[in-house]
């Protein structure tokens, strides 16, 4: 079962003055870099196994099946017209 976020954990999470549109990862790292360089994952993959049906609970390398099941949720909600990070800068 997804957990969703609730109004008080959205509350508690502004009391800690949370970023909810971080442009920078741990590290230092952008987002768009992270995008770029699981996208390159992805390419990679395909060149060896001819699709990108990347598995999502691959033990191997569980972040590019996180990042693929994201890209798979931001697509469906830019197709349903809604708010989603796919298209935003």
């Amino acid at each position: 079962k997804k957990a969703k976020i609730t109004e008080e954990r959205i509350a508690k999470l502004n009391e800690i003055d949370f970023e909810w549109d971080a442009k920078y990862l741990a590290g230092g790292q952008s987002n768009e870099d992270a995008w770029e360089e699981k996208l390159a994952e992805l390419v990679a993959y395909k060149a060896k196994h001819g699709h990108c049906n990347f598995p999502t609970t691959n033990e191997n390398n569980k972040q590019l099946g996180t990042w693929v099941k994201k890209q798979r949720e931001q697509y469906q909600l830019w197709k349903d017209g809604k708010k989603n990070y796919t298209t935003e800068a």
